[in-house]
């Protein structure tokens, strides 16, 4: 008879929780740009498995809450139909569908989290954070390179990503 152990809900919600936190800042992987629509009745719906939007409404002060656009200046979710927005947003995936230094990155967080919850011990945790650090700074290398930023038209924000992922790197400005 085969049972399934106690705690592997446990480690697969660590796991989903790690998952989403990797995603929320947005990466290469998970970014992406749409055309937000009124339906006839005027409601403007927000895709499932979705997050971080950013919506450009020129002057209008628009914010994504629930399941709809809101329309905060006129403190209403119904629009014009037909009526549409450009927007970025972040969506959100699997685990089995994230791109290698993702995976390994959740995977990483999701084991020093749960040795740290579950087994505490000091000399491993220190380890698995070390672990985690690689990890983050691979993704962090992956998400540049993928991104295709240009540092010299970025200026500051492109070099401060540079430095973020070298921690050697030294500032002689």
């Amino acid at each position: 008879m085969s049972t399934r152990h106690p705690f592997v809900d446990v480690i697969l919600s660590i796991l989903e929780r790690n998952t989403y936190s990797i995603q929320a800042k947005g990466l290469w992987f998970n970014r992406h740009k749409a055309t937000l629509v009124a339906d006839v009745t005027g409601k403007i719906t927000i895709p499932d498995s979705t997050t971080g939007w950013l919506v450009d409404a020129c002057s209008r002060n628009l914010a994504v809450q629930g399941a709809y656009l809101r329309d905060m200046d006129n403190n209403t979710s119904t629009f014009i139909p037909g009526e549409s927005f450009k927007a970025d947003y972040r969506k959100v995936l699997d685990f089995d569908d994230l791109p290698a230094e993702a995976s390994a990155l959740a995977g990483a967080m999701t084991v020093r989290d749960f040795q740290t919850d579950y087994v505490a011990e000091s000399a491993k945790r220190t380890e698995l954070n070390n672990k985690v650090a690689q990890a983050q700074r691979d993704l962090n290398r992956e998400d540049v390179r993928m991104s295709r930023y240009n540092f010299s038209s970025n200026g500051r924000m492109g070099y401060n990503r540079l430095r973020r992922n070298n921690p050697g790197y030294r500032d002689w400005e």
